[in-house]
């Protein structure tokens, strides 16, 4: 999944998501989506939702224990972390660096700045990870939840 479709579902998923959650009786929703406007159904909706969550459910189960631990850091921590807080001893190329990169890859964190890992950047959670977190922690964060 690029991080251009997650953005362009991320905001539909969470009305959607919103919707069922309220449970209200609802027959139609009209979406706008990628400069258009989309009429489904509530069940069409509700299949959407269900699908967006499994592709979710697919992006969680690809995070490993160690990436986990990693989240789990960044998630509890009260301020914002640097790399070298959350990695002491950071470098680039190393197997920590893949970590932070396949995480960022998955929209799930960034470097606040929007720039590249380096030790002094802050580790930021993407809207997509605070959703996952929300609706997911332990399927996210494993034993850390």
């Amino acid at each position: 999944m690029t991080p251009e479709l997650v953005h362009a579902i991320l905001w539909p998923t969470v009305v959607v998501v919103a919707l069922i959650l309220s449970r209200h009786r609802f027959t139609h929703f009209k979406l706008k989506v990628l400069g258009g406007e989309v009429e489904v159904s509530a069940k069409e909706a509700a299949n959407m939702a269900q699908e967006l969550l499994d592709e979710a459910d697919r992006l969680i189960k690809s995070v490993t224990p160690k990436e986990q631990k990693l989240l789990a850091k960044v998630y509890s921590a009260p301020k914002m972390l640097t790399v070298e807080q959350l990695i002491p001893g950071f470098s680039r190329g190393s197997i920590e660096h893949e970590q932070l990169r396949k995480l960022r890859m998955i929209q799930l964190i960034r470097p606040a700045s929007g720039k590249q890992w380096e030790a002094q950047e802050y580790v930021e959670i993407k809207p997509f990870g605070r959703i996952l977190f929300r609706i997911r922690p332990k399927a996210l964060l494993g034993e850390q939840a």
